[in-house]
C-alpha cells in the first residue's frame, strides 16, 4: 500500500473509499448522559437527536486517544495523512498528533502527515480527496 488516508469521524469519506484500506474513519464518542455513542457507520443520527431532547444534561463528545490513532498508523503504508478536525473545536488533532509521536518511536522512518482542517469542520472530505494520490494504489 502506497498511501493511507484516515479522517476522524467529522469528515466523511465517499462510499467507494469506506470498502477501500487505503481509507480510515476513526470514530469520536458522543456522551448523552450516561449513554457512550460511537460515531461510526452505525449511527443513527435521528435516534441520538431524540436521545439529546430526551436528556436534561447537554450532550458531550470526545476525541479518539492518542493510541488509536496509532494503531491507525500501525500499516504498511508509505505514506499517512490524517485529517482532523479543527484544533479550535476538538483534541482529535492534538491526538493524531501524539499518535504519531507514539508510533514514530518504535518506526522513526515511518512517513505521517497530520492536517489540522482549522476553522472548517466540513472539510474533511475535500482534504481527503485533495491529498489522494491521482494514480490507483496497488
Amino acid at each position: 500500500m502506497r498511501y493511507k488516508i484516515i479522517i476522524d469521524s467529522c469528515g466523511e469519506l465517499l462510499d467507494e473509499w469506506k470498502k477501500d484500506e487505503c481509507f480510515e474513519s476513526i470514530p469520536l464518542t458522543l456522551m448523552v448522559g450516561a449513554e457512550q455513542i460511537i460515531d461510526d457507520e452505525t449511527f443513527d443520527q435521528a435516534e441520538f437527536i431524540d436521545k439529546v431532547a430526551a436528556c436534561p444534561e447537554c450532550p458531550k463528545s470526545a476525541c479518539p486517544s492518542p493510541e488509536r490513532y496509532m494503531r491507525a498508523y500501525d500499516c504498511e503504508a508509505e505514506h499517512i495523512y490524517a485529517v482532523t478536525l479543527s484544533s479550535e473545536l476538538s483534541g482529535s488533532y492534538n491526538s493524531a498528533l501524539l499518535g504519531r509521536d507514539l508510533i514514530m518511536e518504535d518506526h522513526p522512518d515511518k512517513k505521517i502527515h497530520v492536517f489540522n482542517s482549522l476553522p472548517l469542520p466540513s472539510s474533511g472530505p475535500l482534504l481527503s480527496n485533495q491529498t489522494t494520490p491521482a494514480e490507483t494504489p496497488r
